[in-house]
């Protein structure tokens, strides 16, 4: 594209490439490999690496190339570091499940709400994370103009809250929206969702302080 004269408008098709996705496992193996998916993630080299400690060594790579290297020009700002842009992938996975503030971020950062959103903008870009609208199905309360961050991948979730194994994801607070999301990824990917229509209808707010919606929900 970038050596061509002319517009390629209608002629060319754009995929988009992510790892696997449930329907890709063989089916004979989904019922044992449905908790690695969550677990690891769907990276190649991440989901095939046997040993959990080099998979979880292999995700945080991957986070550290994509803040160092692949983010570094980007972002077109001098105001954030390589590890600044870390912090921010770390702040992402705490409050997976919550509605999402740029000024809050911003303040914890030290920083300017626009920048945060520029690296909200880019992760999203790159298919790191993914936004899911305000879905208000009750028009009697007040809408909630926040929309919410998921990880696309639970296993760069799991490695940025340090969690190696199933054993330790299962026992983690974060239980509830690692599956939220994962659960989202799955449905949009299987089905083939138009994305750009998919809202907040898949995570609405639970009531009696359930942040995050329950496991199996």
């Amino acid at each position: 594209m970038d050596e061509s004269s002319e517009s390629l408008a209608g002629r060319v098709t754009f995929i988009d490439m992510a790892g696997f996705h449930i329907g890709e496992l063989p089916c004979d193996e989904i019922d044992q490999s449905w908790g690695r998916l969550w677990t690891v993630g769907s990276l190649p080299r991440a989901f095939l690496q046997t040993n959990a400690h080099l998979s979880y060594r292999r995700r945080m790579d991957y986070l550290r190339a994509l803040a160092e290297r692949d983010l570094h020009e980007p972002a077109e700002t001098k105001r954030t570091s390589d590890q600044l842009r870390q912090l921010l992938l770390i702040i992402i996975a705490h409050p997976q499940w919550q509605a999402w503030n740029h000024s809050s971020v911003a303040d914890v950062l030290g920083i300017t709400s626009k920048t945060v959103h520029r690296h909200m903008e880019l992760l999203k870009a790159a298919f790191i994370i993914r936004e899911m609208p305000p879905y208000q199905a009750d028009v009697s309360k007040p809408p909630r103009k926040a929309p919410r961050y998921y990880y696309r991948d639970t296993g760069l979730l799991h490695a940025l809250l340090g969690l190696k194994d199933f054993a330790s994801v299962m026992s983690h607070p974060a239980l509830g929206a690692s599956w939220e999301g994962f659960c989202i990824e799955q449905i949009i990917r299987l089905f083939e969702l138009d994305e750009t229509r998919c809202g907040d209808r898949f995570a609405e707010n639970t009531t009696g302080g359930r942040d995050g919606g329950g496991f199996g929900e």
